[in-house]
């Protein structure tokens, strides 16, 4: 493990997702080639993985990230792109269905194209928007890989559901698809009784659903208000120090349950990217039962879901090193 993080730290390259389900990992199941510092044993049949952070701080764009490149097998970042696709269920209960198809398809279109490029508003708004054949791409790229995904919202449950109906709704589905799909919940608080701290049955009973089905699971949680209270400073930005994997809101039963956690923290300062505004992240790492734990810098494109490793190379490096010139060091991944 640590020879692979020293190796995995050196490099500089794009967060980016390829051969997910090799069989080829110390887990004889589910594994992913990430390049990063973050998953080195891959999203494992019946694992269960807990993504956190601020609100509004990407967790539902790195999952949409996930699923577009997966859905698609392509991303255009790559070195040497290869179409890999793999089913993903993602399971929205917190945007309608309609919103989630907009961000997955402006996802795609930042994967598969470099100048085609629409934020997910502008395709919520289609009727409004006036160049619609760049943007027809988009819709087309959704129409071609929706074969690999389906989208659960709150009306496929009637409402807010509770985790027996959750789960039931998943294994009826899952046997849709030849090869297992990873599972992702957006996100844990909006299931029945998930504000009931005392209790840990809701995640008992996904990580069951995980390990009896085989399958992977990504579920979305929030930070809770004491650990971002107190990683918080004044310049507006996060002591990475304090923030740990009993830093989930809720039930202490999302740690302990969870075979790797990741925590989303905004840095507070911006960079150009591809000509757009972009925001620095920190992806943490604080539990991993399989691997190493570290984390990694990143720049977060919000408009179009996108995460990219900020000192990667093929050009962007230059760029970015132009316009942040008070960058001290980019060595920290």
């Amino acid at each position: 493990d640590l020879k692979l993080c020293q190796t995995l730290r050196s490099r500089k390259k794009l967060f980016m997702m390829q051969n997910l389900f090799s069989q080829n990992s110390i887990s004889a199941g589910i594994s992913c080639n990430f390049d990063t510092i973050l998953f080195p044993n891959g999203f494992m049949r019946g694992e269960l993985t807990v993504l956190s952070g601020v609100s509004g701080g990407g967790k539902t764009a790195l999952s949409v990230m996930i699923t577009s490149i997966l859905i698609c097998g392509y991303n255009r970042f790559l070195e040497n792109p290869e179409h890999l696709t793999n089913p993903v269920i993602y399971v929205s209960l917190e945007q309608p269905k309609h919103q989630l198809q907009a961000r997955i398809i402006s996802t795609l279109l930042a994967l598969n194209t470099e100048n085609d490029v629409f934020s997910y508003s502008d395709i919520i708004n289609y009727n409004a928007f006036s160049s619609k054949k760049s943007l027809n791409l988009g819709f087309s790229l959704f129409e071609l890989y929706r074969k690999n995904l389906i989208i659960l919202d709150k009306t496929d449950f009637g409402g807010t559901p509770n985790v027996q109906e959750l789960n039931y709704a998943l294994e009826k589905r899952i046997t849709f698809f030849d090869k297992q799909p990873l599972v992702i919940i957006d996100r844990y608080e909006n299931i029945e009784g998930a504000n009931i701290y005392s209790d840990d049955l809701i995640v008992r009973e996904i990580k069951s659903f995980a390990e009896l089905n085989r399958v992977p699971v990504l579920l979305q949680a929030q930070m809770n208000k004491g650990a971002i209270a107190s990683s918080s400073k004044n310049s507006g930005k996060f002591d990475e120090t304090k923030i740990s994997s009993n830093s989930l809101k809720g039930t202490s039963g999302l740690e302990h349950h969870a075979s790797e956690v990741l925590i989303i923290v905004p840095d507070g300062s911006t960079r150009e990217f591809e000509g757009v505004p972009s925001k620095f992240v920190t992806i943490i790492h604080p539990k991993s039962r399989f691997g190493c734990n570290d984390s990694i810098k990143m720049l977060f494109q919000g408009q179009d879901n996108i995460f990219v490793d900020y000192n990667e190379t093929r050009g962007r490096k230059k760029k970015i090193e132009e316009v942040d010139n008070d960058e001290t060091d980019g060595s920290s991944d």
